[in-house]
């Protein structure tokens, strides 16, 4: 599934991925077209997705509500436009999904010409039991990554709709019921632009908001939210950070512990793609994209 609004300069490129899937299983290439103004919905078609409207401007969650009403599979994958599927990723998240309501590969980003990991930070599998476990020591699971069980989302009420972190408000609501799965594998090149969610100034204040709801649910612990607004705020830091991170660490919006844990764990995605060199040069070339 591809929610998508004002992308025809990249959604052939993803589809095309899509379309490049090495696996026996059948699957349908649905495209949720969020009321786009220019010509996405005709590229799409022309790519050879099944093309469906959303009727207004709904946003990310709202989008794959509206997906997920018209879907017909037993499981979803989700890739955003400005995203990109390596050849076996299906095949990949399809020999893991046994017993599991969702599961997830690993993505890699280039930024500054400096590769990273998105999702997974360590070299093993990790086992999802609980909702606080997708957020060791930030949300692991990269939506572009991830396949979910149908079922199980239209059961727990399908995606919330909010601006930001929508995927991340499902994983937790999904986890409290069900177990979740995410691999090592690199299979998804995640594209870096400045038209991202991920850039918007007020992400941070909206991260915290649903830490705190998290918090009131009982899915994390206080201190555990504490990390998560430590993150936020570091995500959301200025260029000329030297002078800044000391304010911060004095007025109390960071915690020193859970940014030193960041940032360790953060050192190891710089990394980590060595382990994995022809797939992660792969991906690389794909993960920068115009816009």
């Amino acid at each position: 599934m591809v929610p998508v609004y004002n992308r025809e300069r990249l959604v052939a490129r993803c589809l095309e991925s899509v379309a490049g899937q090495r696996t026996a299983a059948s699957y349908e290439v649905l495209v949720v077209d969020d009321c786009s103004t220019d010509a996405t919905a005709e590229v799409a078609r022309t790519s050879g997705a099944r093309v469906v409207s959303t009727g207004r401007n709904l946003g990310c969650g709202g989008a794959r509500n509206v997906g997920f009403a018209a879907a017909a599979g037993e499981w979803v994958a989700f890739l955003d436009s400005d995203d990109w599927w390596a050849p076996d990723h299906l095949q990949t998240l399809l020999e893991h999904a046994g017993g599991v309501a969702f599961v997830a590969a690993s993505a890699l980003t280039t930024v500054g010409g400096r590769r990273r990991v998105v999702g997974n930070p360590w070299p093993r599998r990790l086992e999802l039991g609980r909702p606080g476990d997708v957020l060791a020591p930030e949300n692991v699971v990269a939506i572009s990554a991830a396949m979910v069980r149908a079922d199980v989302v239209r059961r727990t009420g399908g995606f919330p709709v909010r601006r930001f972190a929508d995927d991340l408000e499902l994983w937790t609501r999904l986890l409290a019921s069900y177990p979740g799965r995410v691999l090592p594998d690199l299979t998804v090149a995640y594209g870096t632009h400045g038209g991202q969610v991920s850039s918007d100034p007020g992400m941070a204040a909206g991260s915290a908001e649903l830490f705190l709801e998290l918090q009131r649910r009982g899915a994390i612990s206080e201190g555990r939210r504490r990390a998560l607004e430590t993150i936020a705020v570091w995500d959301a830091r200025p260029q000329s950070w030297g002078r800044w991170l000391a304010r911060s660490v004095a007025a109390g919006r960071i915690d020193p512990r859970a940014l030193a844990w960041l940032l360790a764990a953060r050192a190891g995605q710089r990394h980590r793609w060595r382990l994995q060199p022809s797939r992660a040069r792969l991906l690389a070339e794909r993960s920068v994209v115009a816009v």
